[in-house]
């Protein structure tokens, strides 16, 4: 894959390969062969096969364990052999997302989808599980990414309307359940906000796509705009603070479908690259007490928690497949997060008036498995899937067997 390339080429700040739009890649730099094999080229690429255990709906808790490895350059390799502990937290019917646990760790506040109801901001006792959660927001919005303030009393969170007209940054305070708007945001992308470990400063994606800081000590500020503004070649997207505050986790996108981490200094400004070739990152967290992230990034319409060293720039892929949003506890190294693991299966349904059926199972796996497309002629069916680790387009007969990969486009 052009990504496994990259990683092998990216030992430097050039770029050796370009993405030229709908019609493929282009080589920066002319070959030079190499008479002994360098080391910080010879880089172990292992590609971390999908996990095939089910998770449902719910934010569970996982034990990391982090094996450090001295490397020169990006550096992807699988999981360790230990196994992973994870624990259900919440297990209530509809969708339940973006976990923020309190700085004593006792509480958790996360968004709550109902069915056929209004989502809102939930709080549970994490000391005292077996209590009902807490309901904190009431209206018709829809409320993202809560992180909470240096004290136990307040909460920033982003809320959008239904029909994207409106999205604004509230401060709720816990006692009088009251909301403080104080900022607008996008209501076109991807919400991110994040919270200096001091209490100090609140960061956004803001009105005008870019991370903006607000200054949460003087009543009376304004967002100032921290991203670039004109003719930059990227857009910022996400967030997070390092343990000092010394630092931010960006997350970066400069084409359409490649977004990365970059570190950047907050005192000089210099930023580091430190993935290459990632498609969609769904949350990071910086670990309490070592220098590393946690992340999660999707390939292939399946998320997946990964493992940054920054000391060694070594990438561990965590096998849990869904995690996303992940947030640690305390200083622990436990971290809470969310399950998006949607099993997609292709199915066959009898509408006659006759006959009373439901769907039945034609390809069921646990991959993904959508865009069908039936051949009447060959009685056969046509299907996007990633069964073989990348998104392919398979065909299968019409009972679901036989089925073979047509197409090699690792997409």
């Amino acid at each position: 894959a052009i990504w496994h390339i990259r990683q092998k080429c990216h030992v430097t700040d050039d770029e050796f390969i370009q993405t030229v739009r709908k019609s493929g890649y282009r080589l920066l730099k002319a070959p030079i062969i190499l008479k002994s094999e360098s080391p910080l080229l010879a880089l172990e690429m292992k590609k971390s096969p999908l996990n095939n255990k089910q998770f449902i709906w719910g934010i569970s808790l996982i034990l990391l364990i982090v094996v450090a490895v001295v490397s020169q350059s990006f550096n992807f390799e699988k999981s360790s052999s230990v196994p992973t502990e994870i624990t259900l937290l919440t297990s209530d019917p509809g969708r339940e997302t973006y976990p923020a646990i309190s700085p004593d760790s006792s509480k958790m506040v996360y968004y709550w989808k109902h069915l056929n109801q209004n989502p809102n901001l939930y709080m549970k006792d994490l000391k005292q599980p077996s209590l009902e959660p807490i309901q904190l927001t009431f209206d018709d919005d829809r409320e993202y990414r809560p992180v909470w303030g240096k004290s136990a009393n307040k909460m920033y969170f982003v809320q959008k309307t239904w029909n994207k007209d409106r999205c604004s940054i509230i401060e709720l305070d816990l006692k009088s359940k009251t909301q403080n708007t104080l900022a607008k945001c996008s209501p076109n992308v991807t919400p991110a906000l994040a919270i200096s470990n001091d209490g100090k400063t609140l960061a956004f994606n803001g009105d005008s796509v870019g991370i903006y800081l607000l200054d949460l000590v003087n009543p009376n500020s304004e967002p100032v705009r921290y991203s670039c503004n004109d003719n930059c070649g990227y857009t910022d997207r996400d967030i997070v603070f390092s343990n000092d505050d010394s630092k931010f986790a960006i997350t970066r996108r400069s084409q359409p479908f490649e977004e990365d981490i970059y570190i950047v200094d907050r005192i000089t400004g210099n930023s580091k690259q430190v993935t290459m070739g990632q498609r969609d990152i769904h949350g990071m967290a910086w670990h309490p007490t070592a220098n590393k992230l946690v992340y999660s990034a999707e390939m292939s319409d399946v998320r997946n928690g990964f493992v940054l060293d920054l000391d060694t720039n070594k990438i561990t892929s965590l096998n849990v497949p869904g995690l996303s949003y992940p947030q640690f506890i305390g200083k622990t190294s436990q971290i809470a997060f969310h399950d998006w693991y949607i099993k997609e299966f292709i199915s066959s349904l009898d509408i006659s008036e006759e006959n009373l059926s439901v769907p039945f199972p034609i390809v069921s796996s646990d991959f993904m498995h959508n865009q069908v497309h039936v051949s009447e002629n060959d009685q056969s069916l046509t299907y996007i899937s990633n069964e073989s680790g990348q998104k392919e387009i398979w065909r299968a007969d019409w009972n679901g067997t036989k089925r073979v990969q047509l197409t090699h486009l690792r997409s």
